[in-house]
């Protein structure tokens, strides 16, 4: 499991949220921003939900080859082994 580490847009302070469910949002502790548990995705952080439609999910995510944000879209009816196949 990799560990994910945040750090608050409003306050700079770091905090380490690997036990925190995907997504789980909270207020920072310091200044009260509110921040959001990202979930690694193959070569990709997903930050956080963007949308979501009939077809599937929108997350913003960065790119981790790259250092580029970019958007991954999955789809609903997309089996869990081949996601992992495709990100894998």
């Amino acid at each position: 499991m990799n560990e994910i580490k945040i750090i608050c847009p409003g306050c700079t302070a770091k905090y380490e949220v690997s036990d925190f469910p995907p997504f789980s949002k909270f207020n920072c502790p310091d200044c009260g921003h509110l921040l959001c548990v990202p979930q690694y995705f193959g070569p990709y952080i997903l930050e956080d939900k963007s949308g979501e439609g009939g077809v599937g999910c929108i997350y913003r995510a960065l790119d981790t080859r790259t250092g580029r944000l970019t958007a991954v879209k999955i789809a609903k009816d997309t089996p869990v082994h081949v996601i992992l196949q495709s990100f894998g």
